[in-house]
């Protein structure tokens, strides 16, 4: 499933807005997956650090493979070193990886005799994701005491805040995987203790910036995003589908589920005024084929985007039968 916002959006934020929107939206169907076009182009373009996120994830389970067997002296350097590895590519990875294999390093610590380690370990995984859930597999009777006792320390930590910028701005900011608006903004009650910047704006791409917060002043956190690579070409194809929206068949669409490795392309346009008040257009395309499948309209206002959103998804299926391309067979 690919997701084209190529309408005119008042401002980068609303652009942004709708993306997301659409975004959730699909997602609430299980038989739907959003594509990430930034991601996709930069794969394309052979900037995503690949062997260094498998190198990383490879070494996060062969540590907890360790863990699980009681060999934890020999699961921790690996734990150590994927951490490492999927901190400096965590643009490209999940924060929910980076977390869970935080955990496997402190339960490691713990069970090789260094509680102090361990509980350092835990604390700064609690200062930016206090809603982890812990692994009591990992040799409970030494691992949860030092875990409960971090979980009492994060909860008595000081609060602090970060003032984040973008260059360009308008991009969608988030603290530890949460959004909180858009830059420029500011972001308080932030417990002291490292957190993760991530400024996405869509074209732009997105960079990651660890930052530590502290209690006497706010933390200042400007991040410059570099344009796409094949940007440019990809919103030349989005304008000539726009084009061909109402035709039967789209060339732009073939041309586009060829580049991004799409089943099917939703079209968005937006012509709201500057209140966001207005009538979104959605159109369905097989990338495949590039066959018109189906197009669907919903007036919305600004707080009325989620429910419109959930609308337009179920319209746009509305009678359309969802198959998977055929595999060629050998002769």
């Amino acid at each position: 499933m690919l997701v084209v916002d190529a309408g005119d959006a008042a401002s980068p934020a609303r652009h942004a807005t709708l993306l997301t929107e659409l975004e959730h939206a699909v997602r609430a169907d299980a038989r739907l997956a959003p594509i990430d076009i930034d991601r996709q182009l930069a794969l394309r373009a052979g900037e995503v650090p690949t062997e260094v996120i498998s190198e990383a994830r490879g070494l996060v389970r062969a540590g907890q493979a360790l863990l699980a067997a009681h060999r934890a002296a020999d699961a921790l350097p690996r734990l150590e070193a994927g951490v490492h590895q999927l901190e400096t590519a965590l643009v490209w990875a999940k924060k929910e990886e980076l977390a869970s294999a935080q955990f496997a390093l402190g339960a490691a610590r713990a069970s090789t005799g260094d509680p102090k380690a361990a509980g350092e370990t835990f604390l700064a995984l609690l200062v930016w994701r206090p809603e982890h859930v812990a692994d009591t597999s990992i040799e409970p009777g030494v691992v949860m005491p030092i875990w409960e006792a971090a979980r009492k320390k994060a909860a008595k930590l000081a609060g602090g805040s970060i003032e984040i910028e973008s260059r360009p701005d308008g991009a969608m900011a988030y603290v530890d995987g949460r959004m909180v608006g858009f830059t420029p903004t500011t972001v308080e009650g932030l417990s002291v203790g490292g957190h993760y910047v991530t400024v996405r704006r869509p074209g732009w791409g997105k960079a990651v910036v660890p930052v530590t917060v502290s209690a006497t002043s706010p933390v200042a956190v400007t991040a410059t995003l570099e344009r796409v690579t094949g940007q440019d070409a990809f919103e030349a194809l989005a304008s000539q589908l726009a084009a061909e929206r109402t035709s039967a068949t789209s060339r732009a669409a073939r041309e586009l589920g060829a580049v991004l490795g799409a089943d099917q392309i939703v079209l968005l346009v937006d012509p709201a005024d500057r209140s966001g008040h207005g009538q979104l257009e959605a159109t369905l395309f097989d990338a495949r084929t590039g066959r018109r499948l189906n197009a669907a309209t919903a007036a919305v206002g600004e707080d009325q985007l989620s429910v419109a959103f959930d609308a337009l998804r179920q319209h746009l299926y509305a009678g359309v039968t969802l198959t998977p391309e055929p595999k060629a067979t050998s002769p």
